[in-house]
């Protein structure tokens, strides 16, 4: 079976394509790991530097209007990205109960609580990356279970529409 890591991004540099690449690169060792790359944009630069490094294990699959279908085939969603604001994707995710791998940057880090819903790590440590992919790759049935689990519960608990709006009221009420 595929271990698909999904990434969900602008095909921006400042998203860590060139961080996702390497990250790739180095996780071809195992042969059922698979990176998933959905957005916006032109890739060509991407598709260049992956044939340019023989890299296997990345599958473009560009733009898709009903990205939700997609996300409740991956096992953990990937996001190397430089800056952030509050990311939708990963509330996407965490929302179907996908946990999340992520960078330490501001907003990124803001939705993970470390082993809980996802892990995080810090830019550009591709080491600290890998290891926690192969944490969540590693884990027993019920371990992963859990961290499924606990991405749907810290959704619905902090992430849910109803209370979004709620603060927002709460906020523009203070102000008039």
């Amino acid at each position: 079976k595929q271990f698909v890591i999904g990434v969900i991004a602008a095909f921006k540099r400042d998203k860590g394509y060139f961080e996702l690449i390497e990250i790739a690169k180095r996780c071809q060792i195992y042969s059922n790991i698979v990176f998933r790359l959905y957005g916006y944009g032109n890739y060509g630069w991407i598709e260049n530097l992956i044939k340019k490094q023989s890299i296997e294990n990345i599958e473009i699959k560009g733009f898709l209007m009903n990205i939700e279908k997609e996300i409740k085939d991956f096992d953990v969603f990937l996001l190397p990205s430089h800056r952030e604001g509050l990311n939708v994707s990963i509330q996407e995710c965490l929302s179907q109960g996908v946990p999340v791998i992520t960078t330490n940057t501001r907003g990124c880090r803001d939705l993970i609580i470390n082993g809980y819903n996802g892990l995080t790590y810090d830019n550009f440590n591709f080491d600290q990356a890998i290891k926690n992919i192969l944490t969540i790759f590693k884990m027993d049935d019920f371990e992963y279970s859990l961290l499924k689990r606990n991405s749907i519960e810290y959704s619905r608990k902090y992430l849910s529409r109803k209370l979004l709006n709620k603060k927002i009221k709460d906020v523009f009420r203070d102000y008039v």
